[in-house]
């Protein structure tokens, strides 16, 4: 967490939770992401591409893994202790899922969906995989109605 900066440093303290979870899920992420970059420059010395060639692939897979998430993703994403960035000593646990009712309360959940940065994980994390048909309907009729 973020205390607050002093001589232009940030002070910070950990909470237990947040030491735990970076050891389960983001420092293997980080090992085999860094290993992942060590194979594909190893590979890249002797096929060399140019970036035209491989942007495309690049942004189907980032699109792909943002919105079909797997659930490992998505069980470290709500695992997470997310640290307050600007030194008011609070964290913001994700770590909650809505309540049976909740979930079939379409309009408590598009309130919550219009505020949550990860949309697709949301709607996987809590079962409520209707959302997504509400929201490409009312995304069709926006388009729809623009082209008149």
């Amino acid at each position: 967490m973020l205390l607050g900066y002093k001589q232009g440093e940030a002070i910070r303290k950990a909470k237990t939770e947040e030491i735990e979870i970076v050891k389960k899920y983001i420092m293997p992420l980080q090992e085999g992401m860094l290993k992942g970059a060590k194979e594909i420059n190893e590979y890249m010395k002797y096929h060399p591409y140019e970036a035209k060639e491989t942007k495309q692939y690049i942004y189907n897979l980032l699109k792909n893994t943002k919105e079909n998430p797997s659930k490992e993703l998505i069980e470290a994403y709500y695992s997470m202790v997310f640290n307050d960035t600007f030194g008011t000593d609070k964290y913001v646990e994700k770590d909650g899922k809505l309540s049976t009712i909740e979930r079939l309360n379409i309009f408590k959940c598009r309130n919550i969906l219009r505020d949550e940065t990860w949309k697709e994980a949301f709607i996987i994390h809590n079962n409520i995989g209707y959302m997504n048909v509400l929201l490409n309907f009312k995304s069709s009729i926006r388009k729809l109605l623009r082209k008149d």
